[in-house]
């Protein structure tokens, strides 16, 4: 899990360092992200659900950062 987290970490921050010209110039995009490592036994809808329970956790505590899910 914990690669996982470091490479959706570098992602984020890859995406937070983007910059633009033009209209977009004093914008800058951020990205939430939830992940999950799917479990023993686990169906693909229960991974998804924990992955998006991550991303809103990620969301209310505060935007551009990444969770990862409970397992």
């Amino acid at each position: 899990l914990k690669a996982l987290l470091d490479q959706a970490e570098a992602i984020r921050e890859q995406i937070a360092a983007l910059t633009f010209e033009g209209p977009l110039a004093q914008r800058q995009i951020t990205a939430s992200m939830g992940i999950a490592l799917r479990e023993t036994g686990e169906t693909v809808d229960d991974l998804i659900a924990r992955a998006d329970q991550a991303l809103y956790d990620a969301k209310r505590s505060r935007r551009n950062r990444t969770c990862a899910a409970r397992v």
